[in-house]
């Protein structure tokens, strides 16, 4: 059951191995997770994360041919993500 005292969090790459087990843990003490995945979402651009007071961030392309085959994409995901993600929360704070 959601509590309505606890911030909504923000989970990216939230059907990943290591996504689902937060999203579920999450729940389970009452938070509402507000769940995002590659490639549904741009984790890099993602405007919907405003509602959550915290973000998870877990998205990332994985594997040796994802990496390789795409690196502009990887390095998009994997580092200007959480970048992005920092910054964002870093300057609504502020």
């Amino acid at each position: 059951m959601m509590r309505s005292d606890l911030p909504p969090v923000a989970v990216t790459g939230a059907r990943g191995f290591i996504g689902r087990a937060v999203v579920r843990e999450l729940e389970s003490r009452g938070y509402e997770p507000l769940a995002f995945d590659l490639p549904e979402h741009d984790v890099c651009t993602l405007r919907s994360l405003a509602p959550a007071e915290a973000v998870i961030h877990l998205a990332g392309l994985l594997g040796t041919d994802e990496l390789f085959d795409a690196i502009d994409k990887a390095i998009d995901v994997n580092i200007r993500g959480t970048a992005w993600q920092h910054a964002g929360r870093s300057s609504s704070s502020s």
